[in-house]
């Protein structure tokens, strides 16, 4: 009895999918929403099997949410001069708003690799 032959895919091509499929999202804006899904999806597989690869899907997380951020609130409109200089337009308001969730992304991701504070560059020049 013969058995078939395992397809095995290197572990640098299953890493490189997280940022292919941004890369798709960034070229093709009617992907965004479903590509966000699936890069959380993949890195949540890769976490649960324990691949080394996943730190590859969740670096590029935080970028994926901002691809994906005007689908969730809305398209940003030109609001002329006066959104400009004013510091609570709705403009401003949802940019500090993708901004707070980049940054809890991060912390989440950094905290579930173990990730230390001088691999995020968070530590004083000369340090």
């Amino acid at each position: 009895m013969t058995t078939s032959p395992r397809l095995t895919v290197p572990p640098s091509l299953i890493a490189a999918g997280g940022p292919a499929l941004l890369l798709a999202a960034a070229l093709l804006p009617e992907l965004r929403p479903a590509t966000a899904v699936l890069l959380v999806t993949g890195w949540v597989a890769m976490r649960l099997t324990r691949r080394p690869g996943a730190i590859a899907w969740a670096a590029v997380l935080p970028a994926g949410l901002v691809l994906t951020w005007p689908r969730l609130l809305g398209p940003d409109v030109p609001l002329g001069v006066p959104a400009c200089t004013d510091p609570w337009s709705v403009i401003a308001l949802r940019r500090v708003a993708a901004a707070a969730a980049v940054l809890v992304v991060v912390a989440v991701l950094a905290r579930a690799h173990g990730s230390t504070r001088a691999e995020l560059g968070l530590v004083r020049p000369g340090v």
